[in-house]
């Protein structure tokens, strides 16, 4: 395995090295890796001089560098060498940087006070597994055509992502589905249009949240939150958009919105799956939905 250490801390670079040869001399992880070709940078400038003319597997990124900083490094390593598997080493537990690099394509985020032997171990071998299935991956379609949000298939692989970075911030997940025209309404030329609620979810949840479209009149949304947050901003938010629209509507048919939500707490290990599946519950047990959105709320903890 080949992996390009760029990181201008000495002290950080010391403690990364002194993990990955604990690593090459580890019996445990002897299967699949028996060599590590290691080659350590402390500048932006250098790492993208040196990709332009070697291949790595893994780029070990800290946020220690002189001539870059933020989000900086991991795009320009991604635009350099799209096919090495980039791993953020972040300092000072910093969450809003984490949670942005996951979403700009980064493989995985470690905190430096936690990095050890054993996680980067594994955090090495999945992004290295992960790059393997990637071809395969980019070739399914993720994004729905009508509104520009992801799809079922797009929705399980970003919503995944996050729920695993979740864990690893301490922060919970929460999982919202939003119906248009109520959960068990028939859908008729008579009712807005799907691309009107994907606007509204839009404007209402953070950039960082993920949205999706499920199915023809059925959206969902993964937030993650701090451990006293919850999503009743965002949904209060949305109530108020759909208030407002069905109010100036001038004759259109009004918006009728069921809102659903799931909740995985911090010591949580629950499924995609299983979280929409308390969500899609909450939705129906509201019932038929009047012309304003209705927030069945129901709280799932592992």
């Amino acid at each position: 395995m080949k992996i390009l250490l760029l990181e201008g801390n000495p002290d950080d670079a010391a403690l990364a090295k002194e993990a990955i040869l604990e690593i090459e001399e580890s019996r445990r992880w002897r299967r699949w890796v028996r060599h590590i070709d290691l080659v350590h940078l402390e500048r932006l400038d250098d790492a993208t001089a040196v990709l332009a003319q070697e291949r790595f597997d893994v780029v070990l990124a800290g946020d220690a560098l002189p001539d870059a900083c933020g989000l900086t490094p991991l795009l320009s390593l991604r635009a350099q060498a799209p096919e090495a598997a980039v791993i953020l080493l972040i300092s000072g537990r910093d969450d809003a940087l984490a949670l942005s690099a996951m979403r700009e394509g980064a493989e995985d985020c470690i905190p430096k006070e936690e990095l050890d032997c054993a996680p980067l171990a594994r955090a090495l071998r999945n992004a290295v597994e992960r790059r393997r299935r990637g071809a395969a991956l980019r070739s399914v379609i993720l994004l729905d055509a009508e509104t520009g949000l992801y799809n079922r298939n797009g929705f399980m692989v970003a919503a995944g992502r996050d729920c695993k970075l979740a864990r690893t911030l301490r922060h919970s997940a929460w999982l919202v589905v939003a119906a248009l025209g109520g959960a068990d309404q028939t859908m008729d030329a008579a009712l807005p249009a799907p691309v009107e609620l994907a606007e509204l979810l839009r404007l209402s949840f953070p950039d960082t949240d993920v949205i999706a479209r499920l199915e023809e009149r059925r959206f969902a949304v993964l937030s993650l939150r701090g451990e006293s947050e919850n999503v009743s901003v965002p949904i209060a938010a949305l109530r108020r958009r759909v208030w407002l629209r069905n109010r100036l509507g001038r004759g259109e048919p009004p918006l009728s919105v069921q809102v659903g939500t799931a909740a995985q707490g911090l010591s949580g290990d629950l499924s995609i799956e299983e979280l929409l599946d308390v969500a899609q519950s909450s939705l129906c047990e509201n019932g038929p939905s009047e012309p304003q959105v209705l927030e069945g709320a129901r709280r799932a903890s592992a």
